[in-house]
């Protein structure tokens, strides 16, 4: 099966070639350990590996392939047990399906891109949660996504999913998944209370072009910093700061827009065959009337 579109979608959001993608049915009958600090994955034969007694040990639920995990959420100060997708393809830390859980939004939600998955740009809402337990480890203000799922999508793919635990809350840990026994093994690293980074200059940037140089405003969130200074979807960033965006990843740049508040951010755009400079100041939009 080729899955052409999907592959080059994932391209831009990476901003690197992407040659495939493993799915669950190649991963089924194996142990995947996952070490994103180290950037290293280890596929292990189920009958000859021995978890390290430092794990914590839970249950999962497999389905189709994907492994399911269940925690305790509390949002707005409302706690309940959802069945969360480990989906390490979604740059993101938390999903939860708004019409499918009787939650409040956060206070001072935003509305907007939440982030990217293979599927492509999500949108949705994004706050603040009080808390995440995952086992024993409680995980606390996590900036999270809330986005509807249609319910016709969910009755014929047979979705059970509350919503997804994504890389950016899943490369706190070392993990590893038992596809076999169902089990899932964390081991916590040191950035595991960590305040968790976003976005805060309101851009949705993709990369294109033979070596992925070519970095194009997908869309601006309203209200953002980017879109009071007057960027616009379709925008082609050529200059960041004091460099050429050529000479720059698209991790780079994304990286540049989750500084700290009030850092001034300088972009030169070419809009209509027509350079145009921009300047703002990085704002914390979750904050917002706080």
């Amino acid at each position: 099966i080729v899955l052409q579109n999907d592959l080059s979608n994932l391209d831009q959001i990476v901003g690197q070639q992407i040659d495939g993608i493993l799915g669950g049915d190649f991963l089924k009958g194996l142990i995947i350990e996952i070490n994103f600090k180290k950037f290293k994955l280890s596929f292990h034969h189920p009958d000859f590996y021995k978890i390290e007694p430092e794990y914590t040990q839970l249950d999962l639920t497999i389905k189709n392939f994907k492994p399911y995990l269940k925690t305790t959420t509390t949002v707005q100060n409302k706690t309940d047990t959802l069945l969360y997708l480990l989906d390490t393809g979604a740059s993101i830390g938390l999903l939860i399906h708004s019409n499918k859980n009787d939650f409040t939004l956060p206070k001072n939600a935003i509305a907007g891109a939440l982030g990217k998955g293979l599927g492509g740009e999500l949108t949705g809402y994004i706050g603040y949660i009080n808390r995440l337990k995952i086992g024993p480890y409680a995980i606390k203000n996590i900036i999270t996504n809330f986005q509807e799922i249609d319910t016709a999508y969910i009755d014929n793919k047979n979705i059970i999913r509350d919503g997804i635990i994504g890389n950016l809350l899943l490369s706190r840990f070392i993990i590893v998944i038992d596809y076999v026994k169902e089990k899932c093994y964390l081991k916590p690293l040191k950035t595991l209370n960590d305040k968790f980074d976003y976005d805060k200059s309101g851009l949705i940037i993709y990369a294109s072009g033979s070596n992925f140089k070519d970095f194009y405003v997908k869309s601006v969130i309203p209200k953002s910093p980017a879109s009071i200074a007057g960027i616009e979807s379709g925008d082609k960033i050529i200059k960041i700061g004091f460099f050429p965006a050529t000479w720059c990843t698209l991790q780079e740049i994304l990286s540049k827009l989750q500084g700290k508040d009030g850092k001034l951010i300088k972009i030169k755009i070419l809009r209509n065959e027509v350079e145009i400079k921009f300047q703002f100041r990085l704002k914390n939009l979750l904050e917002i009337n706080q």
